[in-house]
């Protein structure tokens, strides 16, 4: 153990050196990445201007009909590496996010595989290959994505310890030790968790699972398993009660959100066609990122969803990690962890390919809560930890195989037939593509872009790797014969120097002022449309830019109000950005699909002020349209406050979804007038609405019902002055949510879900100030819930401490 530990500074500190060769870098220079920069960006950069505000984010009033923020799972707003960008400009930011998630990524990697007893340079081998391989730095633009992925192997790793302390009992302190390794296993779960993508964290612990019970079946002890199944209980509700003040508000959101019922797997547009696994060979065989003649999509809709190139050697070294199977082989551990990795790369791939084969639908048709995932190429991520580790356990076979020489030569001449074989393979391919234009049309079953550029450039991809498949194989001979002591360095760096050349144009590079672009036609009306909202349509084209290499247009993107562009400086948009609030997302796609009529009264209703159009997008995209575009302006667009003196109620509370129904079709009714009329639901807080001085409105002129004679729009609350001049409804045309409360000259009154998504308070006649504040009760009992669990494992880990000290001075008297 001491050995192993020794070399750990010395192997994490080497994963620096590739690092910071990487092109995010390279001076102002920054990659563009879509999804960080129309979404993630944004988001965070709201989160900084409240937090140094001295507030939480809590609520979001900018994206649709506003959203809870915190409570989103995307927005990840207590993820600790958030933090860079709540302090440093977004160029920093991103450099800092992007170097320590590659770093993290890399040294989990490199810790489980030294645990695992490999040498360094075979760890080097599993982390250079994983923290640039095409995965990892084409998710570099989906902070939740690659955020939780790199805290996996920690995790396995931490189980792993867990395992194998239960299985040997003569390890000293063994009960500090496992109590230390469930903490550890707790926090790592927690950061994982409040990454943004909890999917993940369901992956993580299913393969933890996995190994124990694998393990603890390959040593015929199933004790240990127990032990740590229960551990991993018992991390996992510590774990929930530390990650509460987030998961609480998370579950009421998601219950409320579009992910509340099962949802699409999107098996059509996400499922890996066998021949796509030619990808672990040639990265770019269906294209590179982009569109519309890049990327050649088939059943994979973008590059990023199906990709997992790691490089030619690690490749080669995979398979060649068979050779734990070798006569003589003292590693027993070792066979273990093959099987057990060749059966995760496996399952991975059966995943990945979706509906090519029975394995995803049946587990989504019968296995609870799997329906609530989608896209099966996204277990590629699978394939590429085991793929990293079986490299590297075959790098360490053969550094070790030189030992015998009668197993050393015989390698040399099963590397030397392999090679040949492999080799001449590749050539006769080459050949056969020179030739034929159609050759890596008929490898893709017809998928691969027809244009000649796309031709050559895949003709070049070819060459080059047959020029790092044959530095491979002579890297590897060169292993073998380990006659000179730096051969075992070698590995890394072909590996590193094959994926730089490779995934080092997965982004196009950017000046990073790019990162600092504002919609500077929005900043001079912003304070205007403070009492309504801007309709783009661009607001959800952002797909489309995936790969962009033309700045002008992104730069117009902002402006055009794509994505969550708008949301730094304040603008009210009709597009609502990560998890969508179910009724909203329903509204919100009714302005696309409802006859003009009823569409213009559904945007009088959201407040729509204005609505920016122009040439469809795909036009200005491939077809040089002009960019410019215009705002057509709603008279007849209702505030986001304003006072109606008439109401009608909707079904019985009963009925829920039949209220819906019936709400919706009175919405789009054409002599139906929001400005004097508001649909109510039955219930809320505990308020009948069949009481009569509620149910039935007493207003002498229900078109003049009163005013608002001021607004104020402030973080996590809403002040407004009103005056009443019947018994009215104030409907404020902001979402509907638990959390809420309004205080009408300064008592608490009730709020009622009103047309269909929005809210409403009762007003009696007169002058008053209406409070809205939100304040989430499911935050402050987590926050409780979180803060009770630390302190309690704070006292028992000093009690433990002082019986622990009392026992060694107890000891040291009696001698």
């Amino acid at each position: 153990m001491r050995k192993l530990s020794a070399t750990w500074p010395y192997g994490l500190l080497m994963l620096l050196i590739p690092l910071f060769f990487w092109p995010i870098f390279f001076g102002g220079k920054l990659p563009f990445m879509r999804d960080m920069f129309f979404e993630f960006l944004p988001q965070h950069s709201f989160a900084k201007d409240i937090f140094w505000s001295g507030h939480i984010p809590f609520w979001n009033p900018h994206s649709g009909s506003g959203k809870p923020f915190l409570a989103d799972p995307q927005m990840a707003t207590f993820y600790p590496l958030h933090a860079a960008f709540y302090i440093f400009s977004a160029p920093a930011a991103l450099r800092i996010y992007c170097a320590a998630h590659l770093w993290l990524g890399g040294s989990a990697m490199f810790a489980l595989a030294r645990h695992w007893r490999m040498q360094v340079p075979a760890a080097l081998v599993t982390a250079v290959s994983c923290m640039f391989s095409s995965w990892a730095i084409a998710n570099l633009e989906f902070a939740n994505n690659l955020g939780a992925a790199v805290w996996a192997p920690w995790i396995i790793l931490t189980v792993s310890h867990i395992v194998r302390t239960l299985l040997t009992k003569e390890i000293p302190n063994r009960t500090l030790r496992l109590s230390r390794l469930s903490l550890t296993l707790a926090l790592l779960f927690v950061v994982q968790y409040l990454a943004g993508f909890p999917e993940f964290l369901v992956y993580t612990s299913a393969l933890a699972v996995s190994y124990a019970i694998a393990f603890c079946a390959f040593n015929r002890s199933f004790r240990p398993l127990i032990g740590t199944l229960a551990i991993l209980l018992t991390a996992g509700v510590l774990a929930i009660l530390v990650s509460a003040p987030q998961l609480f508000p998370s579950m009421e959101f998601v219950s409320l959100s579009e992910r509340a019922t099962k949802i699409n797997p999107g098996l059509h547009m996400a499922s890996l066609q066998p021949r796509g696994l030619l990808q672990f060979l040639f990265p770019f065989i269906n294209g590179p990122p982009g569109y519309p003649d890049n990327f050649g999509r088939g059943d994979v809709f973008e590059f990023w969803i199906a990709t997992c190139y790691i490089g030619i050697l690690p490749v080669a070294l995979a398979i060649l990690s068979v050779l734990v199977f070798r006569r003589g082989s003292s590693r027993r551990d070792h066979k273990f962890l093959f099987a057990f990795l060749f059966g995760a790369i496996l399952f991975g791939i059966l995943m990945a390919v979706g509906r090519n084969t029975p394995l995803y639908q049946f587990l989504y048709d019968r296995v609870p809560g799997f329906d609530y995932f989608r896209f099966p190429s996204k277990f590629l991520v699978l394939a590429l930890f085991a793929l990293s580790l079986l490299a590297g356990l075959g790098w360490q076979e053969i550094l070790h195989i030189h030992k015998s020489a009668g197993n050393k030569r015989r390698l040399e001449k099963l590397i030397l037939v392999f090679g040949l074989v492999t080799i001449a393979v590749f050539v006769a391919g080459y050949i056969l593509a020179v030739r034929n234009p159609g050759f890596f049309r008929s490898l893709t079953n017809g998928l691969f872009p027809s244009s000649d550029p796309a031709y050559y450039k895949e003709l070049n991809d070819y060459l080059v790797a047959i020029i790092f498949l044959v530095v491979s194989f002579v890297v590897i001979l060169g292993g073998s014969m380990a006659r000179i002591r730096g051969t075992r360095w070698l590995a890394p760096i072909l590996i590193f120097t094959n994926l730089f050349f490779v995934t080092r144009g997965l982004h196009p590079m950017v000046d990073q002022s790019l990162y600092q672009t504002k919609p500077a036609n929005m900043l001079e009306t912003k304070a205007a449309l403070s009492n309504w909202r801007v309709h783009s349509v661009y607001g959800p084209v952002q797909q489309w830019l995936y790969g962009s290499r033309d700045n002008s247009l992104i730069k117009w993107a902002v402006s055009a109000g794509v994505g969550d562009s708008w949301l730094p400086v304040g603008v009210n948009q009709s597009w609502q950005a990560g998890q969508n609030l179910r009724r909203y997302f329903l509204l919100y796609y009714l302005l696309w699909s409802l006859p003009p009529e009823q569409a213009e009264k559904l945007s009088n209703l959201l407040s729509i002020r204005y609505t920016l159009i122009g040439a469809p997008f795909d036009q200005i995209l491939w077809h040089d349209a002009p960019k410019s575009f215009q705002q057509v302006e709603h008279q007849n667009a209702l505030s986001r406050a304003f006072l109606v003196g008439n109401w009608t109620l909707s079904a019985r509370v009963d009925d829920p979804e039949r209220a819906a129904s019936q709400i919706l079709e009175k919405l789009v009714v054409p002599d139906f007038d929001f400005a004097s009329t508001a649909i109510i639901e039955p219930e809320v807080a505990g308020v009948h609405l069949d009481d009569a001085s509620i149910a039935q409105p007493i207003a002498t002129n229900a078109n003049d019902a009163g005013e608002v004679v001021s607004f104020q729009d402030n973080i996590n609350e809403l002040r407004t002055h009103v005056i009443a001049k019947t018994k009215a409804l104030f409907v404020f045309n902001d979402a509907w949510y638990p959390g809420w409360t309004a205080f009408v000259d300064g008592i608490a009154q009730p709020i009622f879900r009103t047309n269909f998504h929005f809210r409403g308070v009762f007003l009696e006649p007169g002058e008053h100030e209406v409070h809205f504040i939100f304040a989430p009760h499911r935050f402050r009992v987590g926050i409780l819930v979180a803060a009770s669990t630390i302190v309690l494992i704070a006292f028992f880990g000093v009690l433990a401490h002082l019986i622990k000290t009392n026992e060694r001075a107890a000891g040291a008297v009696s001698l």
